[in-house]
């Protein structure tokens, strides 16, 4: 990518002169576009497990984020109704 920029000089710059300045960015290679086309010949990274097809509840880490969302609210629900804080 190349710029190219323009203005004028500081010594010019005198007596309340506006000062303009104008950049301008010129891609030089070719890129190619994604289209749907294209966009369906590459694959989605999947872990060996996910490819072999494993029982995905096996991974540690879906555990905790079931846990993570089911059991730490049902946790602080708890906590405030028999502290008192949620109820009557």
């Amino acid at each position: 990518m190349t710029l190219h920029h323009r203005t004028t000089s500081f010594f010019k710059r005198q007596h309340n002169e506006k000062v303009s300045t104008v950049v301008r960015a010129e891609n030089k290679r070719e890129e190619p576009k994604l289209t749907r086309k294209n966009e369906a010949e590459t694959e989605a990274f999947l872990s060996p497990a996910e490819k072999s097809g494993e029982n995905p509840l096996k991974d540690p880490m879906a555990i905790i984020g079931i846990v993570g969302i089911l059991g730490v609210p049902a946790l602080i629900l708890l906590v405030g109704v028999t502290s008192g804080y949620i109820g009557q």
